[in-house]
């Protein structure tokens, strides 16, 4: 056996052992132990706008936004203040990881309807308490 045939096998083991850790569902681990679930929020495309047009976010703390077009057409996720652009087909849903961020308001909108605006505002942590997440930490 050749010096290059052990190291690769030794690269494909690990690979699929951090393959089939992933695609089990385990959460996610630092140096410090396992990550905190993050705080799901979400957002339809629905009609011709988003519903809820504006969402509040506490700031500081990273969380999922669940965006779900509920649209016959594909729509788009799109903030220059976020720097995300996410596609969202029909009939479908996409997370966009963001955060953390800083107090503020930050806009996004469907380039592929002109006019279809929203707003993020990120307020203190203790805000937050008044809008909670929509959906179990996941």
């Amino acid at each position: 056996m050749s010096a290059k045939k052990p190291q690769m096998f030794l690269i494909s083991a690990l690979a699929a052992a951090a393959l089939s850790f992933i695609s089990s569902g385990a959460r996610a681990f630092s140096l410090w132990g396992p990550s905190a679930p993050l705080p799901v929020y979400k957002i339809d495309i629905e009609g011709r706008g988003f519903v809820p047009k504006a969402l509040a976010v506490p700031a500081g703390q990273k969380f999922k936004l669940v965006v779900s077009n509920k649209n016959a057409a594909p729509s788009e996720f799109e903030s220059f203040t976020l720097h995300r652009e996410q596609v969202v087909t029909a009939g479908s849903q996409t997370i966009v990881f963001l955060g953390p961020l800083e107090a503020g308001t930050y806009g996004f909108f469907d380039d592929f309807q002109s006019g279809v605006t929203g707003t993020l505002k990120v307020v203190p942590a203790q805000t937050e308490a008044k809008n909670p997440p929509q959906a179990k930490p996941q």
